[in-house]
């Protein structure tokens, strides 16, 4: 892809911010967090602009939280105009944040949010992604004793659900890095 891209062939070319978003995305699920801010700063450098809506952004943000930097914006974004499983996605990715800047509060309320979209009944994999970090912060919050029962009874359905439906493949999901972290906070 970059060779290509180098010798400036308009296919290539157009995919460089894609790809490095990519690249970025797969960082984060790997808990490389330099790797995520390289691949995060070229895709926006690339698009010319910093987006706080763009998967670039948010990801941005949740590396700079993992390593314990400053918040790049003085809220982080919930994507209020990105629509469909983008959206779901990067509410995953910033409710995440949140956990990691210990804003327990905001953690719970983007989780939450999402969760409670028609559409995250239909996936079980985000579903339980979301109430693994819904059933964490609330486990924080001090106030949260019923909700934080309620997000884990629906985190540990989702994941048994999750764990039957993709029986050949859940062992190896789970062995993913950036799961494993929000197996061992959930536990």
């Amino acid at each position: 892809m970059d060779a290509q891209a180098a010798k400036k062939l308009q296919a290539y070319s157009s995919r460089r911010g894609r790809v490095a978003t990519l690249r970025a995305l797969r960082a984060a699920t790997e808990q490389r967090f330099a790797d995520v801010l390289t691949h995060a700063e070229e895709a926006m450098r690339i698009a010319g602009k910093v987006d706080p809506e763009g998967t670039a952004f948010v990801l941005a943000e949740y590396a700079r939280a993992m390593l314990g930097q400053k918040a790049q914006a003085a809220t982080a974004t919930t994507a209020p105009n990105v629509k469909g499983a983008s959206a779901r996605e990067l509410r995953y990715w910033d409710a995440l944040t949140a956990l990691a800047r210990k804003d327990y509060a905001r953690g719970f309320e983007v989780a939450t949010a999402a969760l409670s979209a028609p559409a995250a009944a239909k996936n079980v994999e985000l579903s339980w992604r979301l109430g693994a970090i819904a059933a964490i912060a609330a486990r924080n919050l001090r106030d949260g004793a019923s909700d934080g029962a309620t997000m884990r009874s629906r985190e540990t359905a989702d994941f048994e659900a999750l764990t039957t439906a993709w029986s050949a493949v859940a062992p190896a999901y789970f062995k993913r890095p950036d799961l494993l972290a929000l197996q061992q906070r959930r536990s």
